[in-house]
């Protein structure tokens, strides 16, 4: 509680005086933290969702990373500044998985003020799956040496790429990732045949850098040009 006296006397630039004693008040909220993201029980969250908050001080920042708790553990990078912290995910957070955050009355603020009470909120991530491709499903006059991508809501797992991509009719070609990347590509070694309608299925052994599989098989079809 802050308390600020104007005493009586006082004058402006004319020499007038303050006619009477002036007092206002005001109150400053606890040390805690103000919001954090993903927000508390928010369903279907973004695989590559960062875990934030911010607090209502300046933050001694050599308190937080003791004072921090992820369930389940998961590796990242956390970065902290005197408004909050930001932890990232090296992998993408696990699919359809409730997560717990807990920060503790450890947090100081710099003055040295702790938490005033502990902090806790969850969330629950939504599934590994197919964001997008291209083609995209039932497009047409697509060129004959086109390459296939498929883009996922999570970094890739590219070892069981290779085994979970097939095109039909059958195409001779090779299925590249990079390491980190949410999408594999796939280059046609022949030219496909014109006016075709190939299927492209990617199967369950297709999983995320963090060890989900794809919980069902994903397809998509396109017609080739001339």
């Amino acid at each position: 509680n802050y308390t600020i006296t104007v005493n009586q006397g006082g004058q402006d630039k004319k020499g007038n005086p303050l006619q009477q004693q002036n007092v206002s008040r005001f109150a400053t909220p606890p040390f805690q933290v103000i919001s954090a993201s993903p927000p508390n029980s928010t369903s279907n969250v973004s695989l590559n969702s960062s875990i934030s908050a911010i607090f209502s001080g300046i933050v001694d920042t050599g308190t937080v990373r003791s004072s921090l708790t992820i369930i389940p553990a998961t590796t990242g990078n956390l970065s902290v500044n005197e408004s909050g912290f930001n932890f990232q995910t090296l992998n993408g957070l696990r699919a359809t998985t409730t997560y717990s955050v807990s920060i503790s009355t450890g947090v100081r603020a710099k003055d040295g003020t702790p938490l005033s009470t502990p902090y806790s909120f969850s969330f629950t991530t939504q599934p590994f799956m197919v964001s997008y491709t291209y083609p995209s499903n039932g497009q047409t006059n697509i060129y004959r040496n086109s390459s296939i991508e498929i883009y996922f809501n999570a970094p890739i797992d590219g070892t069981s790429a290779q085994s979970a991509f097939s095109i039909s009719p059958a195409v001779s070609g090779s299925v590249s990732f990079y390491i980190g990347n949410p999408y594999i590509s796939f280059y046609p070694s022949s030219t496909m045949s014109a006016q075709t309608t190939y299927t492209v299925t990617i199967s369950t052994a297709m999983k995320s850098a963090s060890g989900d599989n794809l919980p069902s098989a994903y397809s998509f079809s396109f017609v080739t040009g001339s």
